[in-house]
């Protein structure tokens, strides 16, 4: 974030397809030489941990998932770490928005900020092929 956030929720918005995920970690105000990869995160304690319904597929079906306030009331950056597991499937996990609530505390961050992206209102297939191998990537969003 490019000032502090007062972080009141998160909805995590699934595929619908049996893929979505199940839950969700989150970790606020880590530094990179804390979260260094999946191995790091998985042995760290998250600040939150959010069980998700399967049923929140759509915008109209979206559910905000209150965060505890206290944990969350001066937020520079956050990372979510959406555990192997989900509705229908272990290996894959299909995620297709994610909103903050929230407000600005008005302080400013000293991180740099990434100034030139590229935001996908709907996932474009092409950019986001397989390994050759058939194996199926793992992510985190940070």
């Amino acid at each position: 974030f490019r000032e502090g956030v007062r972080l009141r929720g998160v909805a995590v918005d699934g595929s619908g397809d049996g893929f979505s995920p199940s839950k969700v970690h989150l970790f606020a105000n880590r530094g990179r030489s804390e979260i260094t990869g999946f191995d790091s995160v998985a042995r760290l304690k998250p600040d939150e941990t959010l069980l998700l319904s399967p049923f929140a597929s759509q915008e109209r079906d979206r559910i905000v998932y209150r965060v505890h306030p206290l944990k969350f009331q001066s937020v520079e950056a956050i990372v979510l770490w959406f555990p192997g597991e989900t509705a229908g499937n272990e290996e894959e996990t299909h995620v297709s928005r994610i909103v903050f609530y929230g407000e600005s505390s008005g302080k400013t961050t000293d991180r740099l900020v990434a100034t030139n992206l590229v935001y996908e209102s709907s996932p474009n297939p092409a950019d986001h092929k397989l390994p050759e191998d058939g194996s199926r990537p793992s992510f985190a969003v940070m």
